[in-house]
Protein backbone atom coordinates (compact mmCIF):
# COMPACT_ATOMS: atom_id res chain seq x y z
CA UNK A 1 0.00 0.00 0.00
CA UNK A 2 3.15 2.11 0.29
CA UNK A 3 4.55 1.63 -3.15
CA UNK A 4 5.11 4.70 -5.64
CA UNK A 5 4.52 3.05 -9.28
CA UNK A 6 6.90 5.60 -10.27
CA UNK A 7 9.81 5.52 -7.78
CA UNK A 8 10.07 2.11 -6.07
CA UNK A 9 11.99 -0.12 -7.43
CA UNK A 10 10.06 -3.30 -6.43
CA UNK A 11 7.30 -1.72 -8.53
CA UNK A 12 9.55 -1.76 -11.15
CA UNK A 13 10.69 -4.85 -10.71
CA UNK A 14 7.38 -6.89 -10.78
CA UNK A 15 6.49 -4.58 -13.89
CA UNK A 16 9.34 -6.44 -15.59
CA UNK A 17 8.59 -9.64 -14.61
CA UNK A 18 4.62 -9.26 -15.55
CA UNK A 19 6.08 -7.97 -18.74
CA UNK A 20 8.04 -11.30 -18.95
CA UNK A 21 5.02 -13.86 -18.18
CA UNK A 22 5.87 -14.32 -14.83
CA UNK A 23 3.20 -14.53 -11.96
CA UNK A 24 4.17 -12.34 -9.25
CA UNK A 25 3.31 -13.24 -5.61
CA UNK A 26 3.49 -10.61 -2.39
CA UNK A 27 3.46 -11.91 0.87
CA UNK A 28 5.03 -10.12 4.31
CA UNK A 29 7.51 -11.63 6.83
CA UNK A 30 5.10 -12.21 9.46
CA UNK A 31 2.90 -14.59 6.77
CA UNK A 32 5.65 -17.29 6.49
CA UNK A 33 5.92 -19.99 8.87
CA UNK A 34 7.83 -23.82 8.36
CA UNK A 35 7.95 -27.43 9.47
CA UNK A 36 11.65 -28.48 9.27
CA UNK A 37 12.72 -27.54 6.33
CA UNK A 38 9.48 -26.51 4.36
CA UNK A 39 8.72 -23.08 3.91
CA UNK A 40 5.47 -21.84 3.23
CA UNK A 41 3.70 -18.49 2.91
CA UNK A 42 0.83 -16.71 3.27
CA UNK A 43 0.95 -14.98 -0.22
CA UNK A 44 -1.29 -12.95 -2.76
CA UNK A 45 -1.01 -12.53 -6.48
CA UNK A 46 -0.10 -9.02 -7.18
CA UNK A 47 -0.16 -7.11 -10.24
CA UNK A 48 1.10 -3.79 -11.11
CA UNK A 49 0.08 -1.23 -13.76
CA UNK A 50 1.37 2.10 -15.02
CA UNK A 51 -2.11 3.37 -14.59
CA UNK A 52 -4.59 3.83 -11.74
CA UNK A 53 -5.29 1.59 -9.63
CA UNK A 54 -1.53 0.78 -9.90
CA UNK A 55 -1.54 -2.48 -7.42
CA UNK A 56 -3.98 -5.65 -7.68
CA UNK A 57 -3.96 -7.76 -4.66
CA UNK A 58 -5.93 -11.05 -5.35
CA UNK A 59 -7.35 -13.50 -2.80
CA UNK A 60 -4.38 -15.10 -0.08
CA UNK A 61 -3.67 -18.62 -0.56
CA UNK A 62 -0.74 -20.80 1.42
CA UNK A 63 2.20 -21.42 -1.03
CA UNK A 64 5.32 -23.48 -0.85
CA UNK A 65 8.07 -21.22 -0.95
CA UNK A 66 10.32 -23.92 -1.84
CA UNK A 67 8.34 -24.75 -4.75
CA UNK A 68 8.74 -21.45 -6.13
CA UNK A 69 11.20 -20.33 -8.97
CA UNK A 70 12.45 -16.99 -7.43
CA UNK A 71 12.05 -14.94 -4.13
CA UNK A 72 13.08 -11.86 -4.45
CA UNK A 73 13.59 -9.89 -0.77
CA UNK A 74 12.42 -6.40 -0.89
CA UNK A 75 11.87 -5.69 2.86
CA UNK A 76 13.26 -1.83 3.86
CA UNK A 77 15.58 -1.30 7.05
CA UNK A 78 15.38 -1.53 9.75
CA UNK A 79 17.83 -4.75 10.50
CA UNK A 80 15.84 -6.34 13.58
CA UNK A 81 14.65 -9.45 14.54
CA UNK A 82 11.68 -9.66 12.08
CA UNK A 83 14.64 -9.07 9.07
CA UNK A 84 16.97 -11.59 11.19
CA UNK A 85 14.22 -14.36 11.04
CA UNK A 86 12.75 -13.82 7.55
CA UNK A 87 16.35 -14.71 6.52
CA UNK A 88 16.97 -17.23 8.73
CA UNK A 89 13.41 -18.99 7.49
CA UNK A 90 15.14 -18.35 3.51
CA UNK A 91 18.07 -19.84 4.29
CA UNK A 92 16.04 -23.18 4.49
CA UNK A 93 15.33 -23.24 0.87
CA UNK A 94 17.92 -21.43 -0.71
CA UNK A 95 18.92 -24.73 -2.27
CA UNK A 96 15.78 -25.56 -4.26
CA UNK A 97 14.41 -21.77 -4.70
CA UNK A 98 16.61 -18.97 -6.53
CA UNK A 99 16.60 -16.37 -3.47
CA UNK A 100 17.75 -12.82 -4.25
CA UNK A 101 19.12 -10.98 -2.41
CA UNK A 102 21.04 -13.95 -0.52
CA UNK A 103 19.64 -14.03 3.16
CA UNK A 104 23.26 -14.60 4.67
CA UNK A 105 24.45 -11.46 2.35
CA UNK A 106 21.82 -9.69 3.76
CA UNK A 107 22.97 -10.40 7.52
CA UNK A 108 26.29 -9.84 7.15
CA UNK A 109 26.56 -6.40 4.50
CA UNK A 110 25.03 -3.88 6.01
CA UNK A 111 24.60 -1.56 3.74
CA UNK A 112 25.92 1.55 5.30
CA UNK A 113 28.41 -0.56 6.79
CA UNK A 114 29.99 -2.60 4.17
CA UNK A 115 30.99 0.49 2.40
CA UNK A 116 34.22 0.43 4.39
CA UNK A 117 35.51 -2.16 2.24
CA UNK A 118 35.99 0.24 -0.79
CA UNK A 119 36.75 3.18 1.63
CA UNK A 120 39.01 4.25 -1.71
CA UNK A 121 36.50 4.70 -3.78
CA UNK A 122 33.80 6.19 -1.34
CA UNK A 123 33.73 9.75 0.16
CA UNK A 124 35.78 9.95 3.67
CA UNK A 125 32.81 7.92 6.27
CA UNK A 126 32.90 8.48 9.95
CA UNK A 127 30.60 5.84 11.55
CA UNK A 128 30.56 6.98 15.58
CA UNK A 129 28.65 7.38 18.59
CA UNK A 130 30.90 9.96 19.63
CA UNK A 131 29.93 14.15 19.43
CA UNK A 132 32.96 15.49 19.29
CA UNK A 133 34.01 13.51 16.44
CA UNK A 134 31.22 14.29 14.02
CA UNK A 135 31.72 17.70 14.79
CA UNK A 136 35.74 17.12 13.82
CA UNK A 137 34.69 15.22 11.29
CA UNK A 138 32.07 18.45 10.06
CA UNK A 139 35.53 20.57 10.72
CA UNK A 140 37.54 18.79 8.14
CA UNK A 141 34.87 17.76 5.42
CA UNK A 142 32.36 21.20 5.28
CA UNK A 143 29.24 19.45 4.49
CA UNK A 144 28.35 15.96 5.85
CA UNK A 145 25.24 13.99 5.30
CA UNK A 146 23.79 12.33 8.65
CA UNK A 147 22.10 9.28 8.03
CA UNK A 148 21.61 6.78 11.18
CA UNK A 149 22.98 3.06 10.63
CA UNK A 150 19.29 1.39 10.64
CA UNK A 151 17.20 3.50 9.00
CA UNK A 152 15.97 4.33 5.32
CA UNK A 153 14.54 6.76 3.50
CA UNK A 154 14.90 9.93 6.24
CA UNK A 155 13.64 7.73 8.75
CA UNK A 156 15.70 6.27 11.60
Amino acid sequence: EHMLPDKDTSFALMRGAQARGHECLHCLPRQLSHVGRELDAQARPITVSDSPPHVALEDESRQSVGAMDAVFIRKDPPFDLEYLHLTQQLDLVKDRTFVINDPRGLRDANEKLYTAWFSDYCPPTLVSRFPADFRDFLGEHGDVILKPLGGMGGVS
